[in-house]
């Protein structure tokens, strides 16, 4: 049984390239990484939703090297979530973008995590990396005013129009992200994120993702 178990485990599932590896999981954080974008491509694809935001839980997950196996997968995407569309305004959508720029701060002229981020309990997992709505982060700026020209499939937010934002079901009840809450919920998927993933790879066994440029980030 061990046997079979490591053997499922250890069987690649696809490849990935050579930049999916997390070196800089900050520089992550502020601007996306390739592995995020996986992750935000599955959900989006498994869903339906155009949006999608998901977090580097914490600063041990190394992302995937080219061969990817199932326990590649679950070594990053550790958690048993599901996941859930919600649907929001333009102005509930730009709510929580501005709640995920709290978690950067300004430290000797440079971004940094915000102190309330990391004391007196570290809370990577509640920065969320976002595709599918690009936006320029002013952290010149105070907290709750610093997104942006925010557009939407290439087009300006609208303020009042409603998106599908896709998300798991952790924070869909506003854990993290108060913008979020269980009665804008439209619809969920129930297949554990890990799961959506691996089968999402052993559907596309060459994945090529570059480096997401939807964030514009402005400091000085």
């Amino acid at each position: 049984m061990y046997e079979r178990v490591n053997a499922w485990l250890d069987k690649p599932v696809g490849h990935v390239g050579t930049n999916m590896r997390i070196t800089d999981h900050f520089q992550a954080r502020l601007y996306g990484h390739s592995f995020t974008e996986l992750v935000n491509q599955v959900q989006m694809a498994a869903t339906g939703a155009s949006i999608s935001a998901n977090a580097i839980f914490n600063d041990e997950m190394r992302g995937l090297d080219d061969v990817v196996t199932v326990r590649d997968v679950m070594t990053n995407y550790i958690y048993p979530n599901t996941l859930v569309v919600e649907k929001l305004t333009g102005a509930q959508l730009l709510e929580a973008l501005e709640n995920n720029a709290a978690y950067f701060d300004v430290k000797d002229g440079q971004p940094a995590v915000n102190d309330k981020y990391l004391f007196p309990k570290t809370e990577h997992y509640n920065d969320d990396i976002w595709s599918g709505v690009s936006y320029t982060l002013d952290l010149r700026k105070q907290q709750g005013s610093r997104i942006q020209d925010v557009q939407v499939a290439g087009e300006p937010l609208d303020l009042t129009a409603e998106y599908e934002v896709v998300i798991n079901n952790y924070r869909a009840g506003g854990a993290g992200n108060a913008a979020f809450s269980h009665d804008k919920i439209v619809r969920e998927v129930q297949t554990d994120v890990a799961e959506l993933i691996a089968n999402y790879l052993l559907a596309h066994p060459q994945i090529q993702i570059d480096q997401p440029k939807n964030v514009k980030v402005l400091v000085s």
